[in-house]
């Protein structure tokens, strides 16, 4: 039996009055990638100092003489071998995840059918309010848009039945980032309201603020009990600022 094709849903971007909120600061945040690779350099910092302290520790063995030193010599050979073991066992099963991650979020912003020069950055599960629903799926951040695909699942569609929903926004339409919280609505089915942060209040959306008048608003970045707010934001800080530099 085939699987119901979901109807397509028209996205209904909140509105503001103009002008825009002022942009906050650049985020100095470095994006995950930079981040990742200066993890992998203080790995291999760490991975030479202690090797570099084993190598210490045999030499002084050997130069100690004896059985006892021998016994010693072999058992810091063993235990440096034994920890390289695991520590590149470690390395390569998270780089197969991360491999594995990064195809399938391409997977997915491929089937949107954008060009191969359009190069996806980084992807986040979330959601999205459109009218007086939500969607969830995924918000794409790539060279020149931010695209969003997903769902509004049949409980809350109006049609009652799945409803797929997916729109883009260019990069240089938008003219501001504000971090966001979301107030839990009464009734079921609603989505929550979405303000601008207040301060001391921990964010957990993204407001994005366009020349048309829209606002669009994405929330809950949480991912197998993870919350990647934090990065879905900065990401998307330094794509849009990149762009505007270009312009």
């Amino acid at each position: 039996m085939a699987l119901p094709v979901p109807v397509k849903c028209v996205y209904t971007p909140a509105m503001y009055q103009l002008p825009a909120p002022p942009a906050l600061p650049p985020s100095e945040d470095p994006l995950p990638a930079e981040r990742q690779r200066q993890k992998e350099m203080e790995r291999k910092r760490k991975e030479a100092d202690k090797q570099q302290s084993y190598n210490n520790k045999i030499r002084e063995s050997k130069e100690k003489g004896g059985l006892f030193s021998s016994i010693s010599s072999g058992l810091f050979q063993a235990a440096a071998a034994a920890e390289g073991f695991v520590d590149r066992t470690y390395d390569s099963v998270n780089n197969e995840v991360n491999t594995k991650t990064d195809e399938q979020s391409l997977v997915r912003f491929r089937k949107l059918g954008y060009p191969v020069s359009e190069a996806l950055i980084l992807d986040f599960h979330c959601f999205c309010i459109s009218g007086q629903f939500a969607a969830e799926g995924f918000m794409f951040v790539s060279t020149h848009y931010l695209t969003f695909d997903g769902t509004v699942k049949a409980l809350y569609s109006a049609s009652k039945q799945d409803e797929s929903l997916a729109f883009a926004v260019p990069l240089t339409s938008i003219v501001s980032l504000h971090h966001g919280v979301s107030l839990r609505a009464l009734e079921k089915g609603r989505p929550p309201q979405l303000q601008l942060t207040p301060d001391r209040t921990i964010a957990d959306a993204i407001l994005v603020y366009t020349k048309e008048g829209h606002v669009h608003q994405f929330w809950d970045f949480r991912n197998f009990m993870v919350n990647w707010y934090g990065e879905a934001w900065t990401v998307l800080d330094h794509a849009w600022r990149a762009q505007m530099l270009v312009m």
